[in-house]
């Protein structure tokens, strides 16, 4: 009989997935943005960093320069979507989330996130809230679990983890 196959990365998510949240607080827009930030700032550099491994390597071997930039900004896209949606699904945060001692928790308490509220939220959320120029953020002003457009879409919220003595 083969073994079972395990999923990648259970045993972090079992982990991640089954603390008590129910002493945190809502995380305030302030320090939300400022995570935003980080990670904003992170993924610039990610970005960067391709695009000149990309130019100096791939680019210069295109025999057209259209090609070159569709695969460039493909990678792009791709390491960016990553950046955003992998670490909140594993972890429940991104770099600059865990800077702040912030996490994305299900809005219900559920144990863990799924791949799709992650995909909600991350990207489908986070892009048209960005089309409406930042709105969604602000409806975090109006509301005591401070839940964003995206937080509401993908059934989420963000919380202030406490420190524990």
């Amino acid at each position: 009989m083969e073994p079972k196959q395990k999923e990648p990365f259970r045993i972090v998510r079992e982990l991640a997935g089954h603390a008590d949240y129910s002493h945190c607080k809502p995380a305030g827009i302030r320090i939300r943005l400022a995570a935003l930030f980080i990670d904003a700032a992170l993924v610039s550099i990610l970005d960067q960093s391709i695009r000149l491994v990309f130019e100096r390597g791939i680019l210069a071997q295109q025999s057209s320069l259209a090609d070159g930039f569709t695969v460039l900004w493909g990678v792009t896209l791709i390491s960016t979507c990553l950046y955003w949606v992998l670490p909140v699904y594993l972890w429940g945060h991104t770099a600059g989330k865990r800077l702040l001692g912030l996490r994305v928790i299900r809005f219900d308490h559920e144990p863990k996130l799924t791949l799709s509220q992650c995909v909600l939220r991350e990207l489908v959320g986070k892009f048209l809230s960005g089309l409406c120029l930042g709105a969604g953020h602000l409806m975090a002003l109006g509301n005591k679990e401070r839940r964003t457009s995206y937080d509401r879409l993908s059934g989420t919220c963000v919380i202030k983890e406490e420190e524990h003595d």
